[in-house]
Order: structure tokens, then C-alpha cells, then sequence
């Protein structure tokens, strides 16, 4: 029982060791994640950044004012070449006409009114650069998001729209540099909950809508970390950050695998720890029982002997602990007394009896009390 009592703490001990271990690395996973998120997204908005300074220089250029069609077009395939994450650069006048693009339209498509009509009308509308919601590319036939810009003629109203197209399916080259475990994944979504980029599988998932992936909220409600299944069915630790130029949501997801795998070498020091307790308790309980088992086999052969009449003085030997130390030196006495008491050497079969009787109750009183 006391061996028992001994082993219940530390097993809870150590199993909560194990449950604050694996705590404290999954809350290590959700930091990582969110750091990691934040990051990317501001590498995201400088990229974007960077874009709009490009196009600020376009829109003032004499060719594009003009709407010089063939100018536009070899400057716009000039500046394409430079931009591997730009999927193509296009010009409309007010009516949607195209009026420069720096890839050719694709044959038997007409450059009337069939590039970006509801983001070309905000824009001449408002005067303001917009972005389009996630379509389909024109040109390219790809998804992409537009940056869309008013062109203007110093003070006159807006006479011609540029566009800039993201290519959604190489955008997680950005992400390319940052350190991610293993099976990590970073997700950029809209307001709508659909995929823009994906650092995994962007074929496969562009366009289509998050699922789990990410929250069902607004942007600006996107909880700051969370747990979710991600589309391809992996748990994963969320760490999500906002991209202002939508606002999108860019969503980095560790798997939870991951706070196991760095939790297991303090699981294995745990096991280790516990197991060499439990086993050094044992060999200490079945060392002190024997110790103490033989102690009172040494004890008990003299209470016999002294029983059958035998009153020469037991030998003191070692025991384990002060009790049977205290009991052998009273068989001792009592061996002694017997010993020089009147008719010691022929006590009889009752007096030895009795001997034998007393010598036993006492024993097994100092035995109890031990």
C-alpha cells in the first residue's frame, strides 16, 4: 500500500507534465502561425505596394495618356517581362474599347467592351483605383485579380482605365522564402470566402471557396488564430492576418502534427523519467520487504526456540529497522529472565507452552506494531 501510494503521484505527475508539455508547444504552433501570417502579409502589401508605384508611373506616360495602341503595347511587354507575377497588362478607353495590352487578344475575340466592364465602370465612375473581385482573365484565360487605375489627362474627366492582373497561381512565390514546417500552407481568401492563392496546390484550389480552411466572416472579424481541417483534410493550427489592399485574408496553417513532434522528445524524457522512479521505488519496496522479512525470520526462529525450551541467549544480529531491533533485544531479556528464573532448565511442557505462547503474542505485537 505504501508503495502504491508512492507510484499514484508520480504517475499523475508525470502525465501531467505530459499534458502542460503538449499545451505549451501547441501554443508555441499557434504563435508561429500567427507570427508567420502577419509577415506574409506584409510582404503582400508591399508587393502590392510595389505595384501601385508601377502603375502610377504608367498612367502618367505619354503613350498610355495618348492611348497609343501600338506604344502601349510594346511598353506594357516590356514591363510584363519584368513582373513574373503579373499575368498581363491591359488598356481600355471609357467605352471598354482595348487600346493596348501586353499580350496579343486571343484570335476572334473583339477588343470591344469585353475587358473588365464592371471594374472599368467603378473606376471612371469614382476616378479612384479599384480591384476587381476574383475572373477570369481576357487574354489569358486565367484566374486573376485585376488592380485597376483611372487614367486622366491632367484635369479632364477619366478617358481610359489600366489594368493590372495578378497571376493568382504563382503569387505564393512570395511566400517561397518565409520558414514553414512541413505540410504548412498559406491560403489568401477574399471577402467571399473563395481561394486567391494557395501555397499548395494553387491549381487545384484557386477560385473555388475556402470550405474550413478559414473563417466564415468578414475580413475584419477574422479571428487572429483558430484551429480548423483544411481543404485537403489536415488539422491545422490558423494564424490569419489582413491584407488591406482588399481586405483578403491571408491564413497560415501549421498542422498540429507538429506541436506532437516537438512535444515528443519531453515525452520520451517524461516516460524515461517515470519508468526509472518506478522501477528504483519497486527495487527499494522489494529490497526494504526482504530486508524486513528477514529480519523478522531471524526474530521468529529464536521466539521458537525459546518456545521449545531452548533458553541459551539468541545471537544479536543486524535488522532492517528499529523495531525488530527493539524486539530481538526483548526476546533477548526474556530469554535471559527464563534463563535464570527458579526451574529455568525444567520449565515443563505447560511452561513451555506458555513460553511459547507469550513468546509468539509478543512477536506478533511488535510485528502489528511495525
Amino acid at each position: 500500500m505504501v508503495t502504491l501510494a508512492v507510484l499514484i503521484p508520480l504517475l499523475l505527475s508525470a502525465a501531467w507534465s505530459a499534458s502542460v508539455t503538449r499545451r505549451e508547444r501547441e501554443a508555441e504552433v499557434r504563435d508561429q502561425a500567427t507570427s508567420i501570417a502577419a509577415t506574409a502579409a506584409a510582404y503582400l502589401n508591399q508587393y502590392l505596394a510595389g505595384l501601385d508605384s508601377m502603375a502610377s508611373a504608367l498612367v502618367r506616360h505619354q503613350s498610355v495618356i495618348a492611348l497609343d495602341n501600338a506604344a502601349c503595347d510594346r511598353l506594357f511587354a516590356e514591363v510584363l517581362r519584368a513582373q513574373p507575377l503579373v499575368l498581363n497588362i491591359i488598356l481600355t478607353d471609357a467605352a471598354g474599347t482595348v487600346r493596348g495590352t501586353a499580350l496579343p487578344l486571343p484570335p476572334g475575340v473583339e477588343p470591344v467592351g469585353v475587358a473588365m466592364p464592371r471594374t472599368r465602370e467603378t473606376v471612371i465612375a469614382t476616378a479612384k483605383p479599384v480591384i476587381s473581385e476574383l475572373t477570369i482573365g481576357v487574354v489569358t484565360g486565367k484566374p486573376t485579380i485585376i488592380l485597376a487605375y483611372p487614367i486622366r489627362d491632367g484635369g479632364e474627366p477619366v478617358k481610359g482605365v489600366l489594368g493590372i492582373g495578378i497571376n493568382l497561381t504563382e503569387l505564393q512565390t512570395l511566400f517561397r522564402d518565409i520558414p514553414l514546417p512541413e505540410n504548412s500552407v498559406v491560403t489568401m481568401t477574399d471577402a467571399k470566402g473563395r481561394v486567391l492563392a494557395r501555397s499548395r496546390d494553387p491549381e487545384r484550389y484557386v477560385g473555388k471557396p475556402a470550405g474550413g480552411e478559414v473563417p466564415a466572416v468578414e475580413p475584419r472579424d477574422v479571428p487572429r488564430e483558430q484551429t480548423l481541417t483544411g481543404l485537403d483534410g489536415v488539422r491545422r493550427f490558423y494564424g490569419n492576418a489582413i491584407v488591406d489592399r482588399g481586405p483578403w485574408v491571408l491564413s497560415v496553417g501549421i498542422p498540429t502534427s507538429v506541436a506532437l513532434a516537438r512535444a515528443e522528445p519531453s515525452y520520451q524524457r517524461d516516460t524515461t523519467i517515470a519508468a526509472v522512479s518506478i522501477v528504483a521505488i519497486l527495487l527499494f519496496a522489494l529490497g526494504g520487504a526482504s530486508m524486513i522479512g528477514n529480519g523478522i525470520n531471524r526474530v521468529r526462529d529464536a521466539v521458537r526456540r525459546i518456545a521449545d525450551g531452548d533458553l541459551s541467549p539468541p545471537v544479536r544480529s543486524r535488522v532492517p529497522n528499529r523495531e525488530l531491533a527493539e524486539l530481538q533485544d526483548a526476546f533477548i531479556t526474556m530469554a535471559a529472565n527464563l534463563r535464570d528464573a527458579p526451574g529455568a532448565r525444567s520449565p515443563g511442557r505447560a511452561g513451555a507452552e506458555s513460553a511459547r505462547d507469550a513468546a509468539i503474542a509478543a512477536a506478533a505485537g511488535r510485528a502489528a506494531g511495525h
